[in-house]
C-alpha cells in the first residue's frame, strides 16, 4: 500500500500544473475533458441502450433476434448504398464498418495522448533543478496576500531560487572554446541545456511542438481507425450543407448497414444476410464532426502560440525586461543601458522565460516585483549603484556608498563630502575594520544602505547602524535607532583613520 500511495502521489504531482500557458491548458485540460465526456456518453449508449437492431426473417424467434443483434455487433457490418441493388460477392469490395465497437477506447486513447506532453513537461522541467510549479504558486500567494512580511518572505523565496538556477550552472566565460559555444548558442536554437541558460525555454518549445503534432496527427490517425478520409471530414460536411445535401445519408457514419452471419443447424450451415440499423452512429457522427472542428481549432491556436513563444525566445528580450521594470518604476530611464547586460549575461533566455510564465499564471505585478528584485541583486553583485540603498563602488545616487577600498573589506572615503539624498553616505573619513564603512559626512534621509557590515557616520563613533544583509539584498536586520548616528568628531584613539 505504501508503494501504491507513493506512485499515486507522484502521479498527482505530475498531473497538477500551473507552469504553462492558456493554450497548453486548452490542450491538456479542456480537450482531455471533452474527450472523456464523449467517451462516457458513447459507452452509456453502447452498454445501457441498444447499439444495434437488425431486421430478421419472420421465422426467427426472440432468442434468434437477440443472437442476430449481438453477432452482428461483434462481427462488424458493411455499408451498401440503396441505389446499388446487388451485394458484392467479394468481401474485399464491401465497405466494412469496423470501428463503432471501439469508439469509447478511441476517445480515451485520444484523451491520454493529449495529456502526455503535459506529463513530459513536468518531468523535464523538474530535471532542471528548479521548482517551477513552486515559483508560480509562490507568485499566486504573493498576489493574494496583503501581509507585507508574508510578501517579503515569498519574494525572497522566489528571488533566491531563480538566482540559484541562473548562476549555479553558468559556464566559464573565459577561453576560446567558451566563446565559441556562446556564439553557437546565440546563432543556433538546436544547442541548448542548463549550462547554456536556455534549457527551460527550448524544452518548452519542444513541448509546444508535441502539442501541435498531437492535435494534427490525431486527425490523420482517426482516418486510419475509422477507415475513412476523416482528415477532410469537416470540409466535406460544410460543403455538403452548402449544397443542401441530406445529412441523413452519411457514408462515414452510416445508420443502416448489412450483416452476414452463418448459423449451423443439424450439421447444415445456413447463411443469412440481414439489414441492421446503428442508432449509435447518429451520436458518433455528431461527436466526430465536433471533434474535427475542435482539433483544427486547437491545432491552429497551438501553432500560433508556438510561433509567438519562438519569437519571444530567439528575439532580443531586453525590450520586454525594460518595459516590465519601467512599468512599475523599478528603474530610471537613464539606467536602461545596463539592462542589456542584465538580460543577456544574467537572466538569459531561461530567466526571461521564467518571468513570462510567472506573469501568465500569477500576474504582471508579481513578475515585475521579481524582475526588480533580481535587478537590484544584479546591480549589487556588479558593485554598481542602484536605487534606494544599493552599494556603489564609484559613487552614484539615491543611497550609494562612495569611496576607495581599505583593508578587511573596508570602504574608506577619499574626500570630504556631505550627506546625499535618500540615505547616501559620502566618504570623508578613513576606513574602519571588518567591513565597516566610515564617512565624515552626515547621512541622508529615509534610505537603506546595502552594505556588508556596520555603517558609521564618523570613524570613531560608537553608535552604528548594524546591517545584516543576505545575498538577496533585502533591508536591515536589527537596525538601531537612526538618531544614534553621530556626525561629530571621533574619539581620540581613532583619529588615525583620517
Amino acid at each position: 500500500m505504501e508503494k501504491l500511495s507513493a506512485v499515486l502521489t507522484s502521479l498527482s504531482e505530475l498531473t497538477s500544473h500551473s507552469d504553462d500557458d492558456q493554450i497548453d491548458r486548452l490542450n491538456r485540460r479542456y480537450t482531455t475533458f471533452l474527450l472523456v465526456v464523449f467517451a462516457i456518453l458513447v459507452s452509456t449508449k453502447q452498454y445501457v441502450g441498444d447499439p444495434i437492431t437488425c431486421w430478421v426473417p419472420a421465422q426467427f424467434t426472440d432468442n434468434h433476434e437477440q443472437y442476430t443483434n449481438k453477432v452482428c455487433w461483434v462481427s462488424n457490418t458493411y455499408y451498401l448504398p440503396f441505389d446499388r441493388r446487388k451485394i458484392p460477392e467479394e468481401e474485399e469490395l464491401r465497405q466494412k464498418i469496423c470501428y463503432y465497437q471501439w469508439i469509447p477506447m478511441i476517445l480515451i486513447t485520444e484523451a491520454v495522448l493529449f495529456y502526455i506532453p503535459c506529463i513530459l513537461w513536468a518531468m523535464l522541467n523538474k530535471r532542471s533543478g528548479l521548482n517551477l510549479k513552486g515559483l508560480v504558486e509562490a507568485g499566486v500567494s504573493w498576489q493574494q496576500t496583503q501581509v507585507i512580511e508574508a510578501r517579503d518572505r515569498m519574494l525572497r523565496y522566489m528571488v533566491h531560487h531563480v538566482d540559484m538556477y541562473l548562476t549555479s550552472r553558468r559556464p566559464s566565460e573565459s577561453g576560446c572554446w567558451a566563446r565559441i559555444k556562446k556564439t553557437l548558442v546565440k546563432k543556433c536554437i538546436f544547442i541548448f541545456g542548463t549550462s547554456y541558460g536556455n534549457y527551460l525555454s527550448y524544452t518548452y518549445l519542444s513541448i509546444k511542438l508535441l502539442y501541435i503534432a498531437n492535435s494534427v496527427g490525431q486527425i490523420f490517425m482517426l482516418s486510419v481507425f475509422l477507415g475513412t478520409d476523416y482528415h477532410v471530414f469537416g470540409i466535406n460536411v460544410v460543403l455538403g450543407l452548402l449544397r443542401g445535401d441530406d445529412w441523413q445519408a452519411s457514408i462515414r457514419f452510416p445508420r443502416v448497414t448489412l450483416c452476414d452471419f452463418e448459423v449451423r443447424t443439424l450439421g447444415n450451415v445456413h447463411r443469412h444476410t440481414v439489414q441492421c440499423v446503428l442508432p449509435i452512429n447518429l451520436f458518433n457522427e455528431k461527436i466526430f464532426v465536433f471533434i474535427w472542428f475542435w482539433f483544427v481549432f486547437v491545432a491552429m491556436v497551438t501553432i500560433a502560440s508556438f510561433l509567438q513563444w519562438l519569437y519571444r525566445t530567439v528575439h532580443n528580450s531586453n525590450a520586454y525586461v525594460i518595459a516590465e521594470l519601467m512599468a512599475f518604476d523599478r528603474i530610471a530611464r537613464e539606467t536602461t543601458n545596463m539592462t542589456s547586460k542584465f538580460t543577456g549575461q544574467y537572466l538569459g533566455q531561461d530567466g526571461v522565460f521564467l518571468t513570462r510564465i510567472i506573469a501568465i499564471n500569477s500576474g504582471h505585478l508579481v513578475s515585475a516585483e521579481l524582475l526588480g528584485a533580481l535587478w537590484e541583486m544584479y546591480m549589487h553583485q556588479q558593485g554598481i549603484g542602484g536605487a534606494d540603498g544599493d552599494v556603489s563602488s564609484g559613487g552614484g545616487e539615491d543611497g550609494d556608498v562612495s569611496g576607495g577600498g581599505g583593508e578587511d573589506g573596508d570602504v574608506s572615503g577619499g574626500g570630504g563630502g556631505g550627506g546625499g539624498e535618500d540615505g547616501d553616505v559620502s566618504g570623508g573619513g578613513g576606513g574602519g575594520e571588518d567591513g565597516d564603512v566610515s564617512g565624515g559626512g552626515g547621512g541622508g534621509e529615509d534610505g537603506d544602505v546595502s552594505s556588508g557590515g556596520d555603517i558609521c557616520c564618523n570613524a570613531g563613533a560608537s553608535d552604528c547602524i548594524t546591517g545584516d544583509f543576505s545575498d538577496d539584498g533585502y533591508g536591515f536586520s536589527g537596525v538601531s535607532d537612526l538618531n544614534n548616528v553621530s556626525s561629530g568628531d571621533g574619539d581620540d584613539d581613532n583619529d588615525d583613520n583620517d
